[in-house]
């Protein structure tokens, strides 16, 4: 008999995005997340940042996905090549 499969856990199990862009094109985004059961209240910072971009207005959801997509990207993942 072999042993039980495990699954990894996490302690976050929903996020919650904010992004805002001003009129002088400043876009700023902050991620939360919360275990799956806790209140709102209950939640924890993940990640708060700001960017320029005043000549790429966002005027559509699409463009704030796209904007985030790229963004987090740049954040998280490393450059091509980069094999660390």
């Amino acid at each position: 008999m072999g042993k039980p499969k495990t699954r990894a856990k996490s302690l976050y199990r929903q996020l919650r995005l904010t992004a805002t862009q001003e009129l002088n094109g400043r876009f700023s985004y902050s991620i939360y997340a919360k275990p799956l059961n806790a209140q709102w209240s209950e939640h924890s910072l993940i990640l708060r940042a700001s960017i320029d971009i005043p000549d790429f207005p966002l005027n559509t959801t699409e463009d704030v996905v796209v904007a985030l997509v790229a963004i987090l990207e740049g954040q998280f993942l490393p450059p091509d090549g980069d094999s660390n």
